[in-house]
Order: structure tokens, then C-alpha cells, then sequence
């Protein structure tokens, strides 16, 4: 017959057993945190880089948007030759 000693042992082995569980699993949580937080951190780096490669741009094109299309990709052709006569733009033959 178990023994109040023994009762007592078997339920801190039982919550040692359960702590031991509880720690693998968080353990192999915060390493999957900690991944994802290092991709973010690398997406993160790239969009600043392209963000930057943008604003540079701007200040190269005299603060224009770089991604703003030119009149020629408008596709209005009456649009695009309203600015070549604005602009003094001759065709050298």
C-alpha cells in the first residue's frame, strides 16, 4: 500500500514530467519566433533598400516620381505631342 510519502512523490513527479513538456514545447515556439522575426527583419531591410533606391531616384530626377510613368507610355498620342510642342522638342532629321 502506497504511502503519504509516496502519493506525494508520484504527483511532483507528475508535475516535473509536465514542466519538462511545457518547456520543450515553448522551447521549440520561441524558435520558431525567433525565425520569423529574422525573416521580417531581412524583408524589412529589403523594402528600406528599395525605398531608398526610390527617394533617390526622386532627388536624381529632380524630385519627380521615378515611378511615374512618362508621357509616352500615357498612350494618348494628342498628349504626347502637346508636350513635344510645349517643351520646343524638334525632330533632327
Amino acid at each position: 500500500m502506497p504511502t503519504p510519502d509516496d502519493d506525494r512523490l508520484i504527483r511532483i513527479e507528475e508535475r516535473l514530467g509536465f514542466a519538462d513538456h511545457t518547456v520543450d514545447q515553448l522551447s521549440g515556439e520561441l524558435a520558431r519566433a525567433y525565425t520569423l522575426i529574422d525573416r521580417l527583419n531581412r524583408r524589412i531591410a529589403d523594402l528600406e533598400r528599395r525605398v531608398g533606391v526610390v527617394e533617390t531616384g526622386a532627388s536624381e530626377t529632380g524630385g519627380t516620381d521615378p515611378l511615374e510613368l512618362p508621357p509616352h507610355s500615357a498612350g494618348n498620342r494628342a498628349e504626347l505631342e502637346e508636350s513635344k510642342r510645349q517643351s520646343g522638342y524638334t525632330p533632327e532629321d
